[in-house]
């Protein structure tokens, strides 16, 4: 961002200083050092954020050499996120989370089987506004309203694409969602959403890593962050992963060619390694996923080789993204969450023999639990990311 005037000076240095303060309680002295600044802009900041009753000092305490400057930290309550969660019509959410990132609630919004758009973005305004009551949030309070979509946020005309929910199709839901709720609104898919939330679990690099995450649901989906900021392309385009070439089996694919890497990576794609190329998904996949883990766990020889097969292709998907990003960081989450530590080793091994630099550097790779409060801490953070104080 190119800033241009004093006032954006100003905006982007208090946006430094509540950034710091969300991960720990700091005197100004202290600020001042960690975040280059001059002390006396760290003073004059956060007294005006004090006022703002974005900050508070937290404790002022003396000693015999004299007075201690006191800690100062954020109000947590003090700012909220609306968090839309529209992934799911059946587990359909509004949340709220703090200026922390916390979550503060949650609830269910009901959808009705006949719903329309309107009918659907109403649902959500009135489950929103039924948080905001309840909790008694004036709309000053909110910073935005961050969604996660089931599908391509198009930035060339705000519009969602390649959505899994038809009602969505080619709609421009974020201007819908913004005159809805009076709020500037921010849209990104789950995959996007998990790396963002991510970020915020490693307190050594913070922010600033370079994080992948690739995420295995209804389909596949890569979410890249670099130096905290989402990698996405100019159109919104970026990482798209599903119908790379490289499945190991040439599945045939929806899209019309074999070989998409979803078509083995998904539950359906696990199921039919197991029972074979031409077998249908049972009508209830959940349930067939927890025989399969438990015959994994038990050591089942031919689930362990689906195991071995599925792990040794991760890994040559983790080290397709991490010779082009060079992340710190690979998360893997999905339905795997239950055998991950299983897949490990097979990802790790396979990555590894295909890094020409893994004796340099190689990224920890690591799987993600939790998530449905990922997705709702990503949404948060998507907005606060936007926001100007």
């Amino acid at each position: 961002m190119n800033i241009t005037n004093t006032a954006e000076i100003r905006s982007q240095n208090k946006k430094k200083i509540i950034e710091y303060l969300r991960n720990e309680s700091s005197t100004k002295k202290i600020m001042s050092d960690r975040l280059e600044l001059s002390f006396a802009t760290v003073s004059n900041l956060c007294n005006q954020l004090i006022e703002e009753e974005i900050l508070q000092i937290t404790s002022s305490m003396s000693s015999k050499g004299g007075r201690i400057p006191g800690l100062i930290s954020i109000r947590p309550n003090s700012k909220y996120t609306l968090c839309l969660d529209f992934n799911n019509a059946e587990d359909a959410r509004v949340a709220l989370v703090n200026l922390s990132n916390e979550l503060v609630d949650c609830t269910k919004v009901v959808i009705q089987e006949s719903a329309d758009y309107s009918q659907y973005l109403q649902a959500y305004y009135d489950a929103a506004l039924g948080l905001l009551e309840k909790h008694s949030i004036s709309h000053s309070q909110l910073l935005g309203v961050g969604a996660a979509i089931p599908g391509i946020f198009y930035k060339k005309n705000n519009t969602v694409i390649n959505s899994t929910n038809a009602l969505f199709e080619n709609k421009p839901m974020k201007l819908d969602i913004e005159q809805k709720f009076g709020l500037p609104a921010y849209l990104e898919n789950e995959s996007n959403l998990l790396a963002l939330a991510s970020l915020l679990k490693d307190q050594v690099k913070g922010s600033s890593a370079d994080i992948v995450y690739i995420y295995l649901g209804e389909g596949l989906g890569v979410g890249i962050t670099s130096r905290g900021s989402l990698l996405t392309g100019t159109r919104g385009l970026g990482g798209e992963i599903s119908h790379m070439g490289i499945g190991a089996r040439s599945f045939p694919c929806y899209c019309g060619k074999a070989g998409c890497i979803e078509s083995e990576l998904t539950i359906s794609g696990f199921y039919r390694k197991l029972r074979g190329a031409k077998a249908a998904l049972p009508d209830n996949p959940g349930e067939w996923w927890g025989h399969f883990v438990k015959e994994v766990l038990s050591g089942e020889p031919a689930a362990v080789d689906v195991i071995a097969e599925n792990g040794r292709l991760l890994g040559s998907l983790v080290s397709v993204l991490a010779n082009i990003f060079d992340p710190d960081e690979v998360y893997i989450g999905g339905f795997i969450e239950g055998i991950f530590p299983v897949l490990h080793p097979y990802i790790v091994e396979e990555a590894q023999s295909r890094m020409a630099t893994h004796e340099y550097f190689f990224p920890s790779i690591r799987g993600s639990a939790g998530y449905e409060h990922l997705l709702i801490q990503g949404c948060g953070e998507l907005v606060f990311k936007q926001w100007n104080p």
